[in-house]
């Protein structure tokens, strides 16, 4: 299933659930749901934790939107 969301991606092209992501990182996965749904959106920090406990990089999880770039982000 492709989908929009590029950490969704990541998470069911590895065989992951939003629970298996949740325990790796130590997030919620309520919070892990939220960021792929777009209704939330990671700090900084919080997206190289969450790249770095799932050994990707934060370029592949959360690439820059080009049209909020530039927004002090």
């Amino acid at each position: 299933m492709t989908t929009s969301n590029p950490l969704r991606s990541w998470r069911e092209q590895h065989g992951l659930s939003l629970a298996d992501v949740a325990g790796l990182t130590g997030l919620s996965d309520g919070y892990l749901s939220r960021l792929e749904s777009g209704e939330r959106r990671a700090r900084p920090l919080v997206k190289v934790a969450i790249a770095r406990r799932l050994g990707t990089s934060v370029a592949v999880l959360f690439p820059p939107d080009p049209l909020t770039q530039g927004d002090g982000e």
